[in-house]
């Protein structure tokens, strides 16, 4: 994760600015709106049980999507969606919609990402489902050349990238894990 710190922080990119202590690279499974009472070693426990071991995945790329956001992309393998199953499955029941915001313009979302997010209060659920860590996000257009891209994909063509822990994490700016609250090593067998 340090390389794509290092990598983020070597250029332009626009905030949050990546870090290992604060703005960790992450994928987020879940995001929605929880009780504090659920924030806990013992979901993140039933989650885990349910997830057959620590995911090892290559980057599929760095692409921009609608509304600003730089993402470095994952392929959503069946041990991704798997994970993200075991997350809706222990959390679902528990996500509070009256948060959610309903006046704001989603009109950026697709029409599943729009259904998704008045459901779950998460737009990037099942089908949906994009595994990736946020580059930068930016309402202005921030343009990144072709030139960028190539280095990103020669830099990390043969990386592999290992996803050992769930996390519950507050949520800082543009989606950015601002801080870990708990956190939960998994089983140490790899995908």
């Amino acid at each position: 994760m340090q390389k794509v710190v290092d990598f983020q922080n070597s250029y332009d990119f626009p905030t949050p600015t990546l870090g290992m202590s604060a703005n960790l690279p992450h994928i987020t499974l879940i995001q929605s709106f929880f009780p504090v009472s659920v924030i806990s070693q013992s979901s993140l426990k039933s989650i885990a049980a349910n997830i057959p071991s620590v995911i090892s995945a290559p980057t599929t790329g760095l692409s921009y999507s609608a509304g600003g956001w730089w993402f470095v992309n994952f392929e959503a393998t069946k041990e991704f969606k798997y994970a993200q199953g075991a997350a809706f499955k222990v959390l679902e029941p528990h996500i509070d919609l009256t948060e959610i915001d309903r006046e704001k313009d989603y009109s950026q979302y697709s029409e599943l990402e729009q259904h998704n997010y008045f459901t779950y209060g998460y737009r990037y659920a099942g089908d949906a489902f994009h595994p990736h860590f946020t580059m930068g996000h930016d309402e202005e257009t921030f343009e990144i050349s072709d030139n960028l891209i190539h280095k990103f994909e020669t830099k990390f063509a043969e990386e592999e990238f290992i996803f050992d822990r769930l996390a519950w994490y507050e949520l800082g700016a543009s989606g950015a894990c601002a801080s870990i609250i708990e956190e939960l090593q998994v089983k140490t067998s790899t995908v």
